[in-house]
């Protein structure tokens, strides 16, 4: 009987080619009970003994015999039951079903899971590119290809499944790492000009829609969050707003949703005439518990919504936009009339930099909110599909806006939206970080945006901000030099708060996030 050869044992040759091999056991067949041989090849003998020494290493604890028994289709299905179910909404639940069962399965599920190649998936996305849409009648109009977008998504599901095939042991490494990925052109920001929005709002009276579209382009909510209203939520004595929920189809049906983030649950302010309006639609919907109801007493869909903008539109004379252009008509309307600072950011018009400037408006850009949701793997931020990809256009449209700014003129102070999954109270530092890194200020810049700016911007600028005789001592003190890099705040020697001095400061930190986060320096 043959010497049964043990997981990681190797041997060196030198093959007819000239070329010299190494070779390795990595497991057995659970089947056949034979070794599971891999290989590595290189130039010179010593070449290939590094190799084989690396590949060894990286075996290690590897287990191919049940790694053989699963196809990339397979681990998929086991990965969707047990853990995309789970963690997906049921809308992008099914959504990935569908991307399993049209494009993945038939094209890469016969491959054994640890045999994909990164080349093998760059040849599945060209080839979806190219002509992987479904052959459905409602799809004869459409492009022959899929969208970047959904190519993307369904890079991320391979990659998700693939994590966890890591974790288990069953792959040393993740093909849809070093992928390249189509790029996603991102829609350009509409809005409605005042002219337009005369004409829009006599459409929505004409048409009995004026109550929603008004509350919408004055608050500034998402679809979902106007759907989502209840009379509860309406505070008329003290003229507030509570946002609770949203409002989403989800396998065909209208549900209730909850909020996207902690501070997306909100309590706004109304004004006298939003006030007005919205007893005007009390009166119309009667018993209804609903601010917006559907004919059948329920909320209203959010296609209903939306598909009844582009009737109004339509009928007024005006081009398409998206609901959620209203957001951005909103926040330049607000410009418009006054307001003077925008949080956050969104992706600018020139209308908007022209306003920013002539209204000597300021903007706070927070670009730590955005970044998990946008660039960490999903694995680690639980995103769905969809809310990685928005987190993507927020975090795009922030440094967008935060860019076109600076090089205007105007002012860009800095924050960080604490209470938002990743976010701390003792990481204002990273944001100074993102600000040098993403949109290419100087340390020094940055320090001035966070503290002397951001002082003067709040109103505070004449007590605080900078160090100066008659200003409050307040001072932190580090070894490194915050001028090359704002990674030396993160460290500190010495905290002077109120003329009270704290040698050695001890924060209490979150390993996971610093890990998580570290990444991203």
């Amino acid at each position: 009987m043959p010497k049964r050869r043990a997981n990681g044992e190797g041997n060196i040759r030198k093959r007819k080619d000239g070329r010299w091999e190494g070779r390795y056991t990595v497991g057995h067949d659970p089947e056949t009970g034979k070794a599971i041989i891999k290989n590595v090849l290189g130039k010179t003998q010593t070449e290939v003994k590094e190799k084989l020494k690396k590949a060894i290493e990286e075996n290690v604890g590897i287990d191919y015999g049940r790694a053989k028994t699963y196809t990339v289709g397979t681990w998929l299905e086991v990965w969707m039951e047990n853990y995309a179910k789970v963690k997906l909404r049921p809308s992008t639940f099914k959504t990935s079903q569908g991307f399993l069962k049209n494009h993945i399965k038939p094209q890469i599920g016969s491959v054994p899971l640890a045999d994909l190649t990164s080349l093998d998936l760059q040849r599945f996305y060209k080839h979806l590119l190219d002509g992987g849409r479904v052959d459905r009648i409602e799809a004869k109009k459409k492009p022959k290809g899929l969208a970047p977008k959904t190519v993307r998504n369904i890079h991320q599901m391979i990659g998700s499944a693939y994590n966890l095939a890591m974790e288990q042991r069953l792959v040393t490494k993740n093909p849809t790492q070093g992928c390249a990925l189509p790029k996603v052109e991102h829609k350009e920001m509409k809005t409605l000009t005042a002219d337009q929005l005369s004409a829009f709002f006599q459409e929505a009276r004409d048409s009995g829609v004026y109550e929603l579209y008004y509350l919408a382009l004055t608050t500034g909510l998402r679809r979902g969050e106007l759907l989502g209203l209840r009379w509860t939520d309406v505070d008329f004595q003290h003229g507030i707003l509570k946002i609770q929920r949203a409002i989403s189809r989800q396998n065909g049906k209208v549900v209730e949703a909850p909020l996207k983030t902690k501070n997306a649950y909100r309590t706004l302010p109304l004004s006298a005439d939003a006030i007005d309006v919205l007893m005007q639609q009390r009166r119309k919907t009667g018993n209804s518990e609903w601010v917006f109801p559907s004919p059948t007493g329920g909320p209203m869909s959010p296609d209903s919504v939306l598909h009844m903008l582009q009737r109004v539109l339509k009928r007024a004379g005006l081009p398409r936009i998206r609901f959620h252009d209203l957001r951005h008509t909103f926040a330049t309307m607000a410009l418009q009339n006054g307001v003077d600072s925008i949080e956050h950011g969104a992706q600018p018009t020139q209308e908007m930099l022209d306003l920013f400037k002539a209204r000597g408006a300021f903007q706070i850009s927070t670009i730590s909110p955005a970044l998990p949701y946008a660039l960490f793997d999903r694995s680690i931020s639980h995103a769905t599909y969809e809310q990685q990809e928005n987190g993507k256009i927020v975090f795009d449209g922030i440094i967008a806006l935060a860019k076109a700014n600076l090089a205007s003129g105007v002012p860009v102070g800095l924050g960080t939206d604490v209470g938002c999954p990743y976010i701390t109270h003792y990481d204002m530092w990273r944001e100074l970080n993102h600000f040098v890194k993403y949109c290419g200020v100087t340390p020094a810049f940055a320090l001035y945006s966070a503290t002397k700016l951001n002082a003067r911007l709040a109103g505070t600028g004449d007590v605080t901000g900078s160090v100066e005789v008659g200003k409050q001592a307040d001072l932190i003190v580090c070894t490194d030099d915050p001028l090359k890099s704002p990674s030396a705040l993160r460290t500190l020697d010495m905290v002077v708060k109120g003329g009270y001095r704290i040698d050695k400061p001890q924060v209490k930190k979150m390993p996971e996030v610093e890990r998580e986060l570290d990444k991203f320096l």
